[in-house]
């Protein structure tokens, strides 16, 4: 049985692997656009185990970001993150996003695996 998700999450998972999955353009300074709120500057910052935006003021670790990105709880964003990244600590429905385009793209990943 696992001790701590979060945790589990934050060793196995690269944060800039992350946030590059679900769509950040992050520069070799590790900056992009906040995808939290509207802006023409990179102001967001990920660093190796959090990510803070100078912008909003949104901070927090792999799975803040994920909740604060689809709109979900912390334990969502932890079934999210361990289904979209293979490491499959918990095993369960999928959250659900607030971003229609990625919702559009998570139906076609479920419907992807259910073909398999």
């Amino acid at each position: 049985m696992r001790q701590n998700i979060f945790q589990d999450i934050k060793d196995r998972v690269d944060l800039k692997d992350l946030v590059r999955y679900y769509g950040l353009d992050v520069d070799r300074g590790g900056f992009a656009c906040c995808p939290l709120h509207n802006e023409r500057n990179s102001s967001f910052k990920v660093y190796e185990d959090h990510c803070h935006c100078f912008g909003c003021g949104a901070h927090g670790d792999h799975t803040d970001f994920i909740e604060k990105l689809y709109g979900v709880s912390n334990i969502e964003a932890a079934k999210k993150i361990s289904h979209n990244f293979g490491v499959w600590l918990i095993v369960t429905e999928l959250a659900t996003p607030v971003n229609s385009y990625l919702k559009e793209m998570n139906d076609i990943y479920r419907w992807l695996k259910n073909m398999g």
